[in-house]
């Protein structure tokens, strides 16, 4: 009995030993582990510790810039308060998910379904919008009505977040602006272009935070206040911009066009005091309204096209330059055969008008005169005077692009290589070469200036936000490409094409205007040849003509009508607009016509 006993009383003493023993081990483990992570390992557990607790997100959101019209007293785009809502999914309760999906339904105008998805996503922190539908930042109201229902306590893990949203005029110009889409990115003009400029730098709040959030520093570890974007002045007046694009959009409806595009343009400093294209979309709606395809396109910079008659302008100016223009000198009109061509090139009055002297051919826009110049110029000279006016050299593919600070600028399509007589001929008046509308208007800018070729733009001053004053303002980019003597001569012809010719329909009492009329065929894009009775008609000019303030280019994609034409269709808007810019700009009329010089 008691050797049992003693035994039972070792056996416990050993299990006490091995337990000790085992709990020493085990205490010796944690403590050389502690040591090893306090000392070796210190570095990089501190790291990936403070990967937990940093909070280092961009919050402090920089004011993206505001862009005003020439005047600084109409805003174009700014940006107004907003807010944005998340939801915290682990705190809500599966029962509690419809009710809340349909409440935030109703306040967000997000779908119910939509909204239980994203409730749904346990573990993860959603944010409650909508991107196709443009839902995406709610005003004040709807964040307002968001606080009666958490004082109700009703909408719980729900949280909003002030921000700030894009906001444009109602006025239009969709094309020129641009727009910044459901990721904040810009989307084409302006907004585009001086990305760089508008969007300032955010900033942000870092710091250290437990496990619950609360900061572990009685402040925060480092801050960077948010940098705000520039403001941007734009050579665009605005009550011209509004007129242009009512005019446009009546035009549109009248003539029931494919597409239109109309720029307002001042010829002494290539300053763009309009520009409007067709068809458009919403800005303040863009989301659901705007579709690369069918009307994102700015047809003012982007369209290429034959430019007809309008370019009729260049070869003038280079014969005249050149002293190949004998405005009295007579010839033949009605119909020219060329080498290489199997039918000959007619005017547009079949017949023609007999012998007529050049300066009459200019004033009835006779396209055989302007193959006649353009056999006295000559192949090189023609090419040299078409590069001098902007539009590079045709012996290359592609032409040159004027560099107007808009995205998406085409540089016209040229014959690459040396032409043959047949192509010299239909050059000469503007057939066989795709230009675009601004590179047009920069060249005939150069007649109405006195003979500079000026860079057109669209940016007239950089502001700070805060100190309101001009930080930076772009140069005047000039070059003289023909002679004051060579520029007004080709002005008092294109006034008597206004006076008597096929721009009458353009012309403006007291305001004296010169231009030229287009009607050019469009060709198909799969056979080439051009399409019947399907047209781009088109009018350049500017006014006064002794004392040019304005160029007015008009275009009209396919207008129905039988006779349709740049004189039919394209000089009256042209018309209404320069009469309009005119009264804004508070040009004074003149009951009797002064002397160009």
């Amino acid at each position: 009995m008691q050797t049992t006993e003693k035994q039972t009383g070792k056996r416990s003493k050993f299990r006490s030993l091995i337990i000790g023993l085992g709990l020493m081990s085990l205490l010796m483990g944690v403590t050389f582990r502690l040591l090893w992570i306090q000392t070796v390992n210190s570095s990089e557990y501190t790291k990936e510790a403070e990967k937990i607790w940093n909070n280092n997100n961009p919050v402090l959101k920089a004011k993206r810039g505001t862009i005003y019209d020439r005047s600084k007293n109409y805003v174009m785009a700014w940006e107004e308060p907003a807010y944005f809502f998340t939801a915290d999914p682990s705190q809500l309760k599966e029962k509690d998910i419809d009710k809340t999906a349909t409440q935030l339904s109703t306040l967000l105008e997000i779908s119910k379904e939509n909204l239980v998805g994203l409730l749904r996503k346990k573990g993860k922190y959603a944010e409650l919008r909508d991107r196709e539908a443009g839902k995406i930042y709610f005003s004040k109201e709807v964040y307002a009505n968001y606080l009666r229902l958490k004082q109700k306590k009703e909408l719980k893990g729900i949280y909003a977040y002030k921000t700030t949203q894009r906001q444009y005029t109602e006025a239009g110009s969709a094309h020129l602006l641009g727009f910044l889409n459901s990721e904040e990115k810009p989307v084409g003009g302006i907004e585009s272009t001086y990305q760089n400029l508008l969007r300032g730098q955010d900033g942000y709040v870092k710091y250290k935070k437990a496990a619950n959030g609360m900061m572990i520093t009685d402040g925060p570890e480092s801050y960077k206040p948010p940098i705000d974007g520039k403001d941007l002045v734009l050579t665009i007046d605005a009550s011209i911009q509004d007129h242009v694009e009512k005019v446009l959009d009546q035009a549109m409806k009248q003539y029931e066009a494919k597409g239109a595009t109309a720029i307002v343009a001042d010829p002494a400093s290539g300053e763009i005091l309009a520009m409007v294209s067709r068809p458009t979309f919403d800005l303040r709606k863009a989301s659901t309204t705007y579709d690369g395809e069918s009307n994102g396109r700015n047809m003012a910079v982007q369209s290429q096209f034959e430019p007809g008659s309008t370019f009729k302008i260049v070869t003038l100016a280079a014969a005249i330059e050149e002293g190949k223009f004998e405005a009295e000198s007579t010839y033949t009109s009605g119909c020219i055969q060329v080498s290489g061509l199997n039918n000959p090139i007619c005017d547009w009055k079949r017949g023609g008008w007999g012998d007529i002297s050049f300066r009459e051919g200019v004033i009835q826009s006779s396209n055989v005169g302007f193959v006649k110049l353009g056999e006295r110029l000559g192949s090189e000279k023609l090419y040299e005077y078409i590069d001098r006016f902007g539009f590079g050299l045709v012996t290359d593919r592609k032409g040159r692009k004027t560099g107007i600070d808009l995205p998406g600028e085409e540089s016209g399509y040229f014959f690459g290589r040396e032409l043959v007589p047949s192509e010299l001929a239909t050059t000469a008046f503007g057939q066989g070469i795709a230009v675009t509308p601004i590179q047009q208007v920069q060249a005939v800018s150069s007649i109405a200036n006195g003979g500079n070729l000026i860079k057109p733009h669209l940016l007239k001053e950089v502001i700070d936000p805060k100190t309101k004053k001009m930080v930076e303002q772009p140069e005047i980019d000039k070059k003289q490409i023909i002679r004051p003597e060579t520029a007004t001569q080709v002005k008092q012809i294109l006034r008597d094409v206004i006076k008597k010719g096929t721009g009458q329909k353009a012309d403006v009492p007291g305001y004296r205007v010169a231009g030229k009329t287009g009607t050019a065929q469009k060709p198909d894009s799969k056979t080439g040849k051009y399409l019947p009775n399907t047209y781009i008609t088109s009018f350049i000019g500017f006014a006064p003509a002794d004392n040019p303030k304005v160029v007015v280019y008009v275009a009209l994609d396919e207008p129905k009508g039988a006779e349709a034409s740049g004189g039919s269709t394209a000089a009256p808007v042209a018309k209404d607009i320069i009469q309009q810019t005119m009264q804004v700009l508070r040009v004074p009329s003149m009951e009797t016509e002064p002397e160009i010089k």
